[in-house]
């Protein structure tokens, strides 16, 4: 899927990937009113955050103009 439809559903609180990731870190948007992921602390602001592959959660993640044109996106 592309990155609109990717945004979409991080609005609905679910995780997306893009596929060339092979499944080591994905992106969410979480909320100011504390909705979180499962193991993982609700966060002060609504923003982008990334799991990385050491499974830390970064705060402020911004896509790359690759990521915004790339048609790999998924669901995780």
């Amino acid at each position: 899927m592309n990155f609109g439809v990717a945004i979409e559903a991080m609005k609905e609180s679910k995780k997306v990937a893009r596929e060339s990731w092979n499944g080591k870190q994905w992106v969410l948007h979480m909320y100011p009113d504390g909705r979180s992921v499962e193991g993982f602390p609700p966060l002060p602001i609504g923003n982008f955050y990334l799991k990385n592959a050491q499974n830390c959660i970064q705060p402020g993640w911004t896509p790359s103009a690759d990521d915004m044109m790339a048609k790999d996106w998924e669901i995780v």
